[in-house]
């Protein structure tokens, strides 16, 4: 039993934890300036001048912890899982361990000080470390020796031992419970995640689905060549003819293995790889492929602003993410439309990146709609005529690359979506590995891409 579970635990995945832990983070910029707050509170008027050593300790702490974090690589053997998981285990008791200062002066107002303290953390602990359950257990470990030591002091204060039993076989019902609960969250975040890679994998094959059709009518066309000049070039004897004529069947079979590199990108099944990608390249292959199901009634305009930098991503789930917008905006627009794609420079980040945006020309998304677009298995399509998987996948594609999905719905103007990725760095550049995650989150005057029916717009998900 403990061999299998090293086997499934071994190496360790350090990507859920630079998604979760990450300097530049809401949760970070908030902690901040409030424990300054409550530090200076607690020395200005009750003089307790270890707060503030306390806070920078704690900083610095975080700081390093953070460094690490950045710094960590994509798996981790055992010792190197030690030292991490000692490291989160030391910052989460950092910050709990004030709670064991407050309730050491034995006063009511300290004891809901340290309450606070302790439940900030419990509630930090189940709403955002609960992702990853290395770091979910840290935390949890942190809080059950502060929960612990707590009846010693209290008892220490001069309350009766009775009353100090007490509290902790409270304390201990209290852990057990919140132990309980923490797994609980941890598993459904974990089923979301199963759930969403899932959501990828379906809507990559659908989306190469819809192109064996034209694809096929290509290759037709491009055998018809190759065979047809072949067949030529047996019953013409002028040697500059023939030479045209292999020129033709050439050009033809470069341009079938073109298209079945294409294709292979498309629909590998890959852990997700990011890379540097030149941004002009990827829009390159993505739009002829999307040419050929669009029709007469649809046009796609690529607007690309110049000097961007490259990506860093994985290059076959995002060409394979961008289809499924641009293939979700035309079954939308039953009457015909436009399909703009541009690359700009992205603002929305916390670093360099580009901001690539598939807008439409239809009517918007209905309000009621915008809270449930993202959520696997929603469409708006006819039934077999999606998965409902398409969004699930986009989401999950800006999720792990580190960037941050915007989306904006104007009634009677039509719908954007937007993914702002981060750039590949110096070091991605070199080493193609990378660089840890962005900020990650959802803005827009709506957070939806779907329409209903046959509505102009971005529909349901592929």
């Amino acid at each position: 039993m403990g061999e299998g579970w090293r086997a499934r635990i071994l190496p360790f995945d350090t990507s859920i934890v630079k998604r979760t832990d990450r300097v530049g983070n809401l949760e970070f910029r908030l902690r901040v300036p409030f424990l300054l707050v409550a530090a200076l509170i607690l020395w200005f008027v009750y003089g307790l001048t270890l707060v503030l050593v306390w806070y920078v300790i704690r900083m610095v702490l975080a700081y390093v912890y953070f460094w690490v974090v950045r710094r960590l690589p994509r798996k981790l053997g055992p010792a190197g899982l030690a030292g991490f998981a000692t490291l989160a285990f030391v910052d989460s008791l950092s910050y709990v361990g004030l709670s064991l200062y407050l309730i050491s002066f034995g006063t009511l107002t300290f004891y809901v000080y340290a309450f606070c303290v302790l439940a900030t953390a419990a509630i930090f602990t189940v709403w955002v470390r609960a992702q990853s359950g290395l770091l979910a257990l840290c935390e949890g470990a942190a809080l059950g020796v502060c929960l612990m030591l707590a009846p010693i002091l209290h008892y220490r204060n001069g309350h009766s031992l009775l009353d100090a039993v007490a509290l902790a076989l409270t304390f201990a019902m209290v852990l057990v419970y919140f132990g309980i609960m923490l797994w609980s969250v941890w598993r459904s975040r974990t089923e979301v995640i199963r759930s969403r890679d899932v959501a990828v994998e379906r809507a990559r094959r659908e989306a190469v689905g819809q192109l064996t059709g034209g694809v096929a009518h290509d290759f037709n066309n491009l055998l018809t060549v190759v065979l047809g000049n072949l067949e030529l070039y047996r019953s013409i004897d002028d040697p500059a003819e023939r030479d045209i004529l292999l020129d033709q069947a050439t050009t033809a079979a470069a341009r079938g293995a073109e298209l079945t590199a294409q294709l292979l990108a498309f629909s590998r099944k890959l852990p997700l790889q990011p890379r540097p990608v030149a941004v002009e390249a990827l829009l390159g292959e993505v739009s002829p492929l999307v040419d050929r199901l669009l029709g007469e009634r649809h046009r796609i305009r690529v607007e690309i602003a110049p000097g961007l930098p490259p990506l860093m991503v994985d290059q076959a789930q995002l060409g394979a993410a961008l289809m499924n917008l641009m293939i979700n905006a035309r079954d939308a627009m039953q009457e015909g439309g436009e399909i703009t794609v541009s690359a700009l420079p992205s603002a929305a980040l916390e670093r360099p990146g580009v901001a690539l945006s598939v807008a439409d020309t239809g009517t918007g998304i209905p309000p009621r709609l915008h809270g449930t677009v993202f959520e696997p298995y929603f469409t708006t399509k006819p039934q077999g005529k999606g998965s409902g998987l398409g969004l699930s996948m986009v989401r999950g594609l800006v999720d792990q690359s580190g960037g941050r999905l915007v989306l904006e719905s104007i009634p009677g103007r039509g719908t954007s979506v937007t993914l702002h990725l981060p750039a590949a760095g110096p070091e991605a550049e070199k080493t193609g590995g990378p660089q840890g995650a962005a900020r990650v989150d959802e803005a827009g005057p709506c957070a939806g891409d779907n329409r209903q029916g046959s509505g102009n717009g971005i529909a349901a998900e592929s």
